[in-house]
């Protein structure tokens, strides 16, 4: 939540030393560090301006984030609109903490790399194109999956669709066959004109997606602890 403060600037008019003032303005300052992208409240350290005191039109404020794992410095402009001060957007990229199971990584690189691109674009705001994101990555991450259980079929299985991969390669997995058919069809609605699922959206297909991502990977864990077990060597 922004907070409304009066926050006293120093200006320094470019070219023109002679005619430095003080003033004071009231302005929202941000409550989520551009830099870690935690919310907190940001020490003011400073304000300045190049304008006039006849023309003055942007202000600089100098901040810094106070948790406790970043401390980082950043400047939130103002520009004087209608004699509001209002803040002026800056491309800041905050990190964005996506874990994807290593087992996951190697069954399916391209399914890791669209996620990824899937959840910047969410986190982006570009909430007309991150569920058709999603839906594709879906389609790589259980198609590879059915390839690794049938890897006889790989070359059909590709060019299948997915409900039919679902549906013919995954009966011998019913909780991952649920989830996938429910991705699929939720998936189906992020790019279709019409949606036919009104009561769910993008967080439910995140929600069985992420739970097929789970079950997969204990699935491979599986795979790999009956190796394990099967060697000759204990």
């Amino acid at each position: 939540m922004l907070e409304s403060i009066k926050v006293t600037f120093q200006a320094r008019p470019a070219g023109r030393s002679s005619n430095a003032y003080t003033g004071e303005i009231t302005v929202d300052i941000p409550d989520r560090c551009p830099h870690c992208g935690k919310t907190s409240a940001p020490l003011v350290l400073n304000a300045i301006t190049t304008d006039s005191n006849v023309n003055m039109a942007n202000v600089g404020v100098l901040l810094k984030c106070m948790a406790v794992d970043c401390r980082k410095y950043f400047v939130s402009q103002y520009t004087n609109i209608g004699d509001k001060w209002t803040r002026v957007s800056f491309s800041y990229n905050p990190p964005i903490d996506i874990d994807i199971p290593q087992n996951i990584v190697e069954l399916s690189p391209e399914f890791a790399n669209i996620y990824e691109q899937s959840v910047i674009a969410e986190n982006h705001g570009l909430d007309k194109i991150d569920g058709v994101a999603y839906r594709k990555a879906a389609e790589f991450l259980y198609k590879d999956y059915a390839i690794k259980r049938h890897p006889n079929d790989e070359d059909k299985i590709k060019k299948m669709f997915l409900k039919q991969v679902i549906q013919k390669y995954m009966n011998e997995y019913p909780k991952i066959q649920n989830l996938a058919l429910s991705v699929a069809y939720l998936g189906n609605d992020e790019t279709h004109y019409e949606r036919r699922n009104t009561d769910r959206d993008l967080q439910d297909l995140k929600r069985f997606l992420n739970s097929s991502i789970k079950i997969i990977d204990a699935d491979l864990d599986v795979d790999e602890s009956l190796e394990f077990n099967q060697s000759s060597d204990k």
